[in-house]
């Protein structure tokens, strides 16, 4: 990642998930927020939808604000790290 220590919020309803996504993203110099609903975070920090809904309903989730991207599951831990980078901007 171009900035470590960078602070992101990862939503997931499997918190068995979150916590494996929390320690492969920590590894990676992310500082990880988690919740099991996105909608119950309101900080300014990027957000990874990682989502099992249709795009259309897990899309209203992403789009209510910027700096959020929808990883759709069944998805691997690079998918999600490709998400960060690009919230991040990096490449």
């Amino acid at each position: 990642m171009a900035q470590t220590g960078e602070r992101i919020l990862v939503a997931d309803d499997d918190r068995t998930l979150l916590t494996y996504l929390k320690a492969v993203l920590g590894r990676e110099g992310c500082r990880v927020c988690t919740a099991v609903d996105a909608l119950q975070e309101t900080m300014p920090v990027p957000v990874v939808v990682y989502s099992g809904l249709s795009r259309e309903r897990a899309g209203r989730l992403v789009a209510a604000g910027p700096g959020a991207l929808l990883v759709q599951k069944p998805g691997t831990p690079d998918d999600v790290l490709a998400a960060v980078r690009s919230l991040l901007g990096s490449h």
